[in-house]
Parts: structure tokens; C-alpha cells; sequence
């Protein structure tokens, strides 16, 4: 015998149980042991499900993949009030680039209602050209990812060229922070500020500028 169950939820540890029954004899088949497995995360693939990193991030749920492939895309990333999507380079930082042409944040995350941890990851890009008040290259509020085998480069920000985090926890490991430059109070690289806790493993971080405090 079958039985559907729908409305589960992904990446979740389920159990169930097994009895079968017959009209005249009564049941025929119990048991008590519980049988577990876990529900599947959906992986979404750029570009060839989702024709932008934003559109495939806006379908995600939490625990799903954002799979891009090597290329330029060039998109300022709003990231949207889900925690654990994990958004992953098909390539690595040296040919799967986000452009942020600019115009803003490079990866923008300020969520309203979600706690972005470190469930959430960043893995593999090059996060290039952006420009903003604040956080060229990444604008982290109240967000904990991990990022990591990325280079953060050539982004400009009054304050945190590459990296603003602000009440935040990032960790970032085994990436490039460089050439990244500020306008205003410092931080040409990072600037972690209002209690912010990161941890830093395995960085080459050079060639920043501030023209008001350190690099």
C-alpha cells in the first residue's frame, strides 16, 4: 500500500509508523519502529532555470541551492528575508563574477523578519563594482553568512568598501579582500562596526584605501 503526504517541509527530519488491517481479520500488520528520513532541498540553477542570481534567489526556500554558472552577471542583489539558501558558483571566484556595475551593493542584506545565520552561504564569486554610502561590495545588517573562496574586489563605499557589517556576525574564510577603497570614516577593506563579531580565517586582505582611517 501507498500513502501521499504532501505540505511536508525541505531539508526536515520526518518519521513514520506502518499498520495495515483487514475488514474481517482486524490487523494483520503493526509495527512500533519508527522509520525516519529527510525531505529533499530544491537546487536552482542560473542561468538556465533562473535567467538572474535575484530571480533565482527570490524561488528559493530555506535550505535550497542557488546554483550559478560561470559567467558575468551584472545585478545589485537584494537578498530576500529567507535564511539558508546557499547560493553557490558552478566555477569559482576567477570566472563566476557579480558586477554590481557601480550603482549599489554589489549583496545587499537587511531582513525585516528572517535571521540570517550561518546556515546561509556565499561560495565562489567575485564581487566586483560596487558602490554605495554604505558596503560596496557587501551590505551586511543584522546578517551572519558564511562566505567563503570569494574575492571581494574593486568596490568603493564611504564607509566599508568591501564589506560593511553592522550588528552582524559574518564568517569569512579562505577569500581575497583587496583594492576596495572609502571616501569617508574608514574601512577601505572591512568595517564592522555597532557590535558587530565576525571571524576572518584564511584572508588576503591588501590594497585598500581609506582617505579617513585604516584600509
Amino acid at each position: 500500500f501507498s500513502k501521499d503526504v504532501t505540505d511536508l517541509s525541505k531539508n526536515t527530519e520526518y518519521y513514520y509508523r506502518s499498520q495495515a488491517a483487514e475488514y474481517n481479520f482486524g490487523t494483520v500488520f503493526s509495527t512500533s519502529e519508527k522509520k525516519y528520513f529527510t525531505t529533499a532541498t530544491d537546487t536552482l540553477k542560473v542561468p538556465s532555470a533562473y535567467s538572474t542570481i535575484q530571480a533565482g534567489l527570490n524561488a528559493a526556500t530555506s535550505g535550497d541551492m542557488v546554483l550559478v554558472s560561470a559567467g558575468t552577471y551584472t545585478e545589485n542583489i537584494y537578498w530576500p528575508d529567507v535564511n539558508g539558501i546557499k547560493l553557490i558558483s558552478a566555477g569559482d571566484s576567477s570566472n563566476t563574477i557579480i558586477d554590481g556595475g557601480g550603482t549599489s551593493s554589489v549583496i545587499y542584506m537587511n531582513p525585516q523578519t528572517a535571521t540570517i545565520d550561518t546556515t546561509t552561504l556565499i561560495q565562489g564569486f567575485k564581487i566586483t563594482n560596487g558602490s554605495n554610502t554604505n558596503g560596496g561590495g557587501l551590505f551586511l545588517i543584522a546578517s551572519s553568512p558564511i562566505i567563503t573562496h570569494c574575492s571581494i574586489n574593486n568596490n568603493n563605499a564611504g564607509i566599508g568598501g568591501g564589506v560593511y557589517s553592522y550588528t552582524s556576525s559574518p564568517i569569512i574564510t579562505n577569500s581575497s579582500i583587496h583594492t576596495n577603497w572609502t571616501s569617508g570614516i574608514g574601512g577601505g577593506g572591512l568595517n564592522f562596526s555597532n557590535g558587530s563579531n565576525g571571524q576572518l580565517n584564511n584572508l588576503s586582505i591588501h590594497d585598500n584605501i581609506s582617505y579617513n582611517g585604516k584600509g
